[in-house]
């Protein structure tokens, strides 16, 4: 992947799937509790409230659903047929 400048993309990530079930008995309930009081705190600017790793997520998602879907940029659409052609596969279905 390339900037478009050319430059190569300094892009990283990592995924890691924890079952909350194999922690010790009671964990969801404290972490909700935890939640709670986190998203609870008094925020240093009023105008933007205390978040938890997975708020900014679920209102991206909810933005999502509502909109009917993920908006692509043209180009991303245009380079998305141009690779279903080349490897002889069925194109990503648009509204």
């Amino acid at each position: 992947m390339q900037t478009s400048s050319g430059d190569k993309v300094n892009l990283g990530q990592c995924f890691i799937a924890v079952d909350p079930e194999c922690f010790a008995p009671g964990f969801q309930g404290r972490m909700s509790d935890l939640l709670g009081y986190l998203r609870g705190m008094e925020p240093s600017d009023p105008e933007k409230p205390v978040q938890v790793p997975g708020d900014p997520e679920r209102k991206h998602m909810k933005s999502v659903d509502e909109q009917g879907g993920i908006s692509y940029h043209q180009n991303q659409l245009k380079a998305s047929a141009e690779l279903a052609e080349k490897m002889e596969i069925r194109p990503m279905a648009t509204k």
